[in-house]
């Protein structure tokens, strides 16, 4: 028996980004430099590059960045979305 390519649902994959326009003007604000945000961060370069790009990056360390960016909760949803997966962009 054949499936119809249109009666099997795909599932669309979810990853988190950061929004790196509102990360740079924070930097700005608290006169902070990426080699600063990194070390308070603790993560690495390429991280830090990836939330700058709008990339994907892991939870852990959007957390990480928001706290080393001194926000609160109600703040930093600002700074981060769910959005889905897009392999052009989002891939390693």
């Amino acid at each position: 028996m054949r499936r119809r390519k249109d009666s099997i649902m795909e599932q669309k994959e979810f990853t988190t980004r950061m929004n790196g326009a509102a990360v740079r003007e924070r930097m700005k604000e608290l006169k902070m430099t990426k080699a600063d945000l990194i070390r308070a961060a603790g993560i690495s370069a390429p991280t830090l590059q990836r939330a700058l790009e709008n990339r994907s990056v892991r939870m852990t360390s959007i957390v990480a960045i928001c706290h080393a960016l001194e926000l609160d909760e109600s703040e930093d949803k600002e700074y981060w979305e769910t959005d889905y997966y897009r392999p052009k962009i989002d891939k390693i």
